[in-house]
């Protein structure tokens, strides 16, 4: 689904660029230079504490990371602006795509970067939930800056620091997600039936060392 840049002419359907700390100032420039040089259909990008390329991970140094992607088969992609406001029902969403109204959960993901400061993370679930149950949603918070500094999100070329940035994805995109590093999960689905604010206390029932014990055994 994707190539290196090297080697290569083809215009990218889809550019994602991660950047750390050292280049918050130059978000702007970061932008409109690969939006220029690149012309991609959707380009999204934010700021990151540590960033991944291939097989390597830098932390507290200056890094850029840049990903292309292309598909054989037709897929549509549309770019799109999340911001939270206050309206007469309450605190929502606003920024949908269009293409969202219509489109096939079963055919379709969104890819989401967010900023941790001004981005409500519970209306998106409400929202995917009640009105797109089914629907892919992949992504994470930016990191890097400081408090409540608001984060440079980058969408189209330009770059905004409230809300979140995505694409819809509509089509045989055979997208695969999996958890931050490359984890992914191991053993049963458990319930959190007891915490006290991040804590948890207990996991379907029981003390989550129990639970882990078990599933160690197992």
């Amino acid at each position: 689904m994707h190539q290196s840049i090297r080697g290569t002419r083809r215009q990218p359907q889809l550019a994602l660029v991660f950047f750390s700390p050292h280049h918050l100032t130059a978000a702007e420039t970061i932008a409109t230079v690969a939006q220029q040089r690149l012309a991609p259909r959707v380009l999204l990008g934010c700021s990151g504490e540590s960033i991944i390329a291939n097989e390597r991970e830098l932390e507290e140094q200056p890094a850029l990371s840049l990903w292309l992607g292309r598909w054989s088969q037709p897929v549509e992609l549309e770019a799109f602006h999340l911001v939270a406001r206050r309206t007469p029902d309450g605190p929502s969403l606003l920024g949908w795509p269009d293409g969202l109204v219509a489109a096939d959960p079963n055919q379709s993901a969104v890819l989401l970067l967010s900023d941790p400061a001004t981005f409500p993370v519970e209306l998106l679930f409400r929202d995917v939930n009640d009105d797109h149950r089914g629907l892919r949603v992949m992504g994470g918070m930016a990191s890097g800056t400081r408090g409540q500094e608001p984060s440079p999100l980058i969408v189209a070329g330009k770059v905004v620091e409230e809300g979140a940035v995505g694409v819809l994805l509509q089509g045989p995109t055979k997208i695969r997600s999996v958890v931050s590093q490359g984890c992914r999960p191991i053993g049963r689905h458990m319930v959190i039936t007891r915490a006290e604010e991040n804590i948890i206390l207990e996991l379907g029932g029981k003390p989550p060392l129990v639970q882990l014990q078990q599933l160690w055994q197992g």
